[in-house]
């Protein structure tokens, strides 16, 4: 049986390289090409946020909040989000309270470039978690004219695929 070696040396890599091509180099295009493809995909979730902006898909019969919709019946932006978890809900909402998202590096850095975008403030306040309160993940927005649907659908566009992260990070533990 044949193995393969997944590592090379840099020697291997060196004298593997075209004339003129250092590893270096090589590394170099490689962290180009995935930086590209970062970019590319970031690009096709905010073209793709901008084209379905003013249209939320409907809610399904289990994801329904009909307090929610008592209050807000029509709205622009409607993002859910759930996940099954083998635990009594007393114990999911016990977890749920527990996490701290702004201890993820991920979500720091998302929140931070927000700020940096939109020039505002670093939020410093202390916010105590609650004590009693229902675990959900719905963004609903409405805007009040046509001035603030285009600032928000800016925003919207840009931020969501950060914010659709956090998201997805918040109930990965769960």
């Amino acid at each position: 049986m044949t193995r393969f070696r997944l590592t090379k040396t840099v020697r291997e890599l060196a004298r593997d390289q075209p004339a003129g091509h250092t590893p270096i180099q090589t590394a170099l295009k490689w962290t180009a090409g995935a930086l590209g493809l970062a970019v590319g995909g970031y690009a096709t979730c905010v073209g793709a946020t901008w084209l379905r902006y003013g249209q939320p898909r409907p809610s399904k019969t289990e994801e329904a909040d009909l307090l929610l919709d008592r209050f807000m019946p029509v709205y622009e932006v409607a993002e859910r989000h759930h996940i099954h978890v083998a635990a009594p809900a007393d114990v999911t909402f016990a977890a749920a309270c527990e996490q701290d998202l702004m201890a993820v590096p991920v979500v720091r850095t998302i929140f931070r470039a927000r700020e940096i975008v939109l020039r505002s403030e670093t939020d410093t306040l202390s916010h105590p978690r609650p004590h009693a309160s229902v675990f959900r993940t719905e963004t609903r927005l409405v805007t009040t004219d046509a001035a603030a649907r285009a600032k928000f659908r800016w925003y919207w566009a840009r931020f969501s695929p950060g914010i659709l992260l956090i998201r997805w990070l918040m109930l990965r533990p769960l």
